[in-house]
């Protein structure tokens, strides 16, 4: 008997697969997290280095502009996945995720170009609250990608994290913190 059949409940055919699955299921949280801290951290040692500023605005929207661009690859290479995360009296699903992952391609670039950041914080933040029933649909139903699977308990993981990325697009590329740039000394 190894220690894995210790933990497992009964219920569970190969707890391996199961446990496996669950580490799976974090990964994508843990990687958007990771595109929208890396370039302001980035930013932040090299100034650091050089004893200068960091433009917070800026790598805050290349950190945001990065997640958005992962969405929509997510929407090209799992689309089928995404089709089943909406319910099926949606029309047109398949065409609906291509057009959604189009818009985030958008959006994605826009939040490198300065002259658009605002505007497309704001659109993505807009994102953020329309996809989200498409998030609690998949929950419930336990179907779709990542840890949709697990049934409503994902969206104690989902749930932070959209407010994450909402409080993130608002106060740090729309709001700025209220300044421009944050001295590092």
């Amino acid at each position: 008997m190894d220690a894995r059949s210790l933990v497992c409940i009964p219920e569970v055919v190969n707890c391996y697969q199961a446990h496996t699955y669950i580490e799976l299921a974090m990964v994508t949280p843990i990687i958007i997290l990771f595109l929208l801290i890396m370039p302001l951290c980035i930013a932040h040692i090299i100034a650091r280095s050089k004893g200068g500023v960091v433009d917070v605005k800026k790598f805050a929207c290349w950190g945001l502009g990065l997640a958005y661009l992962f969405f929509f690859i997510g929407h090209i290479v799992k689309a089928q996945g995404m089709v089943e995360m909406l319910p099926p009296w949606v029309p047109y699903r398949l065409a609906l995720v291509y057009l959604t992952g189009l818009l985030e391609l958008i959006v994605g670039i826009a939040l490198f170009i300065p002259k658009f950041q605002v505007l497309a914080a704001k659109v993505a933040i807009a994102m953020f609250v329309a996809f989200f029933p498409a998030n609690v649909y998949a929950a419930i139903n336990s179907i779709g990608l990542g840890g949709h699977q697990w049934g409503p308990i994902y969206l104690l993981i989902r749930g932070p994290l959209q407010l994450i990325l909402i409080s993130w697009a608002y106060f740090l590329c729309i709001r700025g913190l209220s300044i421009r740039t944050l001295a590092l000394n």
